[in-house]
């Protein structure tokens, strides 16, 4: 039994779920639907019932997979903290405090992806329990995390409908819903951005202009 289950039933909040497997052709297996087995509730694997915020399809599904956002992720990660250091030297400009939240925001969102994968392909027998209560409670210490953050700076970069000192995140999932919602809204202005980037010219992490071309103005 898990100590953490993230999924539980959007009824009576049990845990005792039984998982309804997509067999495919290949022999594959996936988790399509969940079922209570105390009150018969139902869901799909995707969605999230019992918080605000969107699902896990609406928030991810235009998203990079795992391993290429776990690349991307590191990347940033390491572009930031070698621009931090530049910044102490002199050498380089002051990291934005937007910055900083992109991979605050960006890791919680990998984290809270991976657990519920994780946690899903426990019903398959992937994984073990607590490889499951591992990977959530990274994902919620993420997810935290973010809200702090967002709730410390009094909501200024919080883009989505519902604002970061709401009570609807105050219970078990709510950081990670939080989550969910930040991303979807960050993910759309990523497209908006690129869209007019193919016209305009655009700040690098520099400082300097660069073209559409991606070419220094």
């Amino acid at each position: 039994m898990l100590q953490t289950p993230a999924i539980r039933c959007p009824r009576c909040q049990g845990a005792h779920l039984v998982a309804n497997l997509i067999r495919y052709p290949c022999g594959a297996t996936d988790v399509g639907s969940l079922a209570c087995t105390r009150c018969a509730a139902t869901w799909d694997a995707f969605e999230t019932p019992a918080h605000a915020g969107p699902n896990y399809r609406e928030a991810y599904d235009a998203a990079p997979d795992l391993f290429d956002e776990e690349y991307a992720l590191l990347v940033l990660t390491e572009n930031v903290k070698e621009r931090a250091h530049g910044t102490w030297t002199g050498a380089r400009p002051a990291v934005e405090r937007w910055e900083h939240r992109e991979v605050l925001l960006r890791k919680s969102a990998w984290l809270d992806r991976a657990a519920h994968r994780i946690e899903l392909d426990w019903y398959r027998r992937a994984f073990n329990d607590e490889e499951v209560d591992q990977a959530n409670m990274h994902a919620v210490a993420a997810a935290v995390g973010l809200l702090a953050f967002d709730t410390s700076h009094l909501g200024q970069h919080t883009n989505g409908s519902i604002r970061a000192d709401s009570t609807l995140w105050n219970g078990p999932g709510g950081a990670r819903a939080y989550v969910r919602q930040e991303y979807l809204d960050w993910r759309e202005a990523e497209e908006e951005e690129a869209d007019r980037g193919e016209f305009e010219a655009r700040r690098g992490p520099d400082g300097d202009l660069y073209g559409p071309d991606g070419r220094a103005l």
